[in-house]
């Protein structure tokens, strides 16, 4: 009986001192309504553009920060998107970044008869071959400059490297945007941890610390996180960005509130029925969060 009394005590206090790590943090208010990246590959840029909103205050456009990005890389993936976070966070501190107050309105919208003229233009084909019929359209697109979201990443891609035609194509991107933001505080840093099952307690744990001091954090994980919390395999990559830390009382557990880029939809079809959705945002246990993360990315002003 003692034993058991004695059990059950160092349970309860374990699970206090869980409670006692898991303060309320909520950034939401601090951000604008979750973004839509749609069916663009760009996940990265948005997550990119939490971050500097938060730090600076005033919201940053992400597909200025995407188009921008993808266009000096000249990025030739079979895919034709995605990005890194950090390589994206670096460039927009260094090169200049775009207010969304900033960024042309007509940029902004994305339609889904834009996915038709997307796909007419790559042709079914792999972007890292150019078609010429493809290609030959894509520059006319260019000279008339009538691009939407969709044909100037794909453009991008048909574009070889070194053809004159991609200084049109960034005489484009940069008339998208009326006034380049350039950070004055050089001190600002990019800093990156990488995931694994070795260091993913010290991944949360600085999560944990970004939130103690109100900060955002970026994070990759596995897509397949949303559809199973149990997922164990650290493959295929998406982002989002950490934004709140609660402990939920029912389920004992503390949870960490992961903002995505998909709209404010919480579908079932997206999510899975234990997580909570709300707006866009989802409640991610520790736990799960600790087993799914890759990397964790975050601004800093310490040099180490």
């Amino acid at each position: 009986m003692i034993i058991l009394l004695l059990g059950l005590s160092v349970t309860v206090a374990a699970q206090t001192d869980v409670e006692e790590q898991c303060s309320p943090v909520d950034l939401r208010d601090e951000l604008p309504p979750v973004w839509n990246q749609w069916t663009i590959k760009d996940c990265y840029s948005y997550v990119a553009a939490d971050l500097l909103t938060h730090e600076i205050g005033k919201v940053v456009a992400p597909k200025y920060i995407s188009l921008n990005y993808n266009l000096h890389r000249r990025y030739t993936s079979k895919t034709g998107h995605g990005g890194s976070t950090a390589k994206a966070l670096r460039f927009a501190l260094e090169q200049g970044f775009c207010l969304e107050q900033d960024h042309e309105a007509a940029w902004v919208p994305i339609e889904a008869k834009n996915l038709g003229e997307f796909i007419a233009i790559e042709g079914g084909g792999d972007l890292r071959w150019c078609n010429s019929a493809a290609r030959k359209r894509a520059l006319r697109l260019v000279d008339n400059h009538n691009i939407d979201i969709y044909t100037i990443f794909t453009i991008i891609n048909l574009l070889k490297k070194g053809n004159s035609q991609v200084d049109k194509l960034s005489d484009v991107v940069g008339k998208s945007c009326y006034k380049i933001t350039k950070y004055k505080d050089k001190s600002l840093r990019v800093k990156q941890l990488v995931g694994s099952k070795r260091t993913s307690a010290t991944l949360i744990k600085k999560i944990d610390q970004q939130l103690n001091k109100r900060k955002l954090s970026a994070i990759s994980f596995p897509l397949i996180m949303f559809k199973n919390p149990k997922n164990r395999i650290r493959q295929g990559g998406h982002a989002g960005s950490i934004v709140g830390r609660r402990w939920n009382s029912i389920k004992k557990s503390c949870e960490y509130l992961l903002r995505n880029s998909w709209g404010k939809g919480c579908s079932y079809r997206s999510y899975h029925q234990d997580y909570q959705c709300e707006k866009g945002n989802i409640w991610i246990p520790r736990q799960t969060l600790q087993r799914s993360i890759k990397r964790l990315r975050y601004l800093d002003r310490s040099p180490n």
